[in-house]
């Protein structure tokens, strides 16, 4: 038991946890639960431990971990949401500039590209091919796949 406790205080070490860790120690300390023979350190103990472990740095508050969590997952989001933008953005160019067949094999060689980089160059090359099988080999060379022509 003694082990899952400080399993608890390290996974709540910030300041703002300080009462969560009261209330771990309190549990613990009058459950009826078998504490395997080990001997409970007080709570001034554990955390004055938990002090020297973090080494006088501040430690990220649950809720400041969830918040920078859930902000990564939003920018994440985010970021899947443009590139799909972009991708969409350079079909729609595609079909008005050389049409219906050029545009869906444009769909299909970048609906892994995930890179601005390359979305942007694919942009380029939409204004610079002369011809609607121009686009396609290209974008096949940059993905490195080889094309035979007859």
């Amino acid at each position: 038991m003694p082990g899952l406790l400080w399993e608890a205080f390290e996974c709540y070490a910030g300041e703002g946890e300080k009462g969560l860790r009261e209330g771990y120690h309190a549990r613990v300390r009058y459950s009826r639960l078998p504490h395997g023979g080990e001997r409970l350190s007080p709570l001034a103990e554990m955390e004055r431990v938990l002090e020297e472990r973090r080494g006088g740095r501040e430690m990220p508050t649950l809720m400041d971990a969830r918040a920078m969590e859930w902000e990564m997952r939003v920018l994440d989001r985010g970021r899947e949401q443009g590139i799909a933008e972009e991708r969409a953005l350079l079909r729609r160019l595609a079909k008005r500039r050389f049409g219906t067949e050029t545009a869906g094999q444009v769909s299909e060689l970048l609906a892994d590209v995930a890179g601005a980089e390359d979305l942007l160059q694919a942009g380029d090359w939409i204004l610079e091919c002369r011809t609607g099988s121009e686009l396609p080999e290209r974008l096949r060379r940059a993905r490195g796949e080889v094309t035979v022509t007859a």
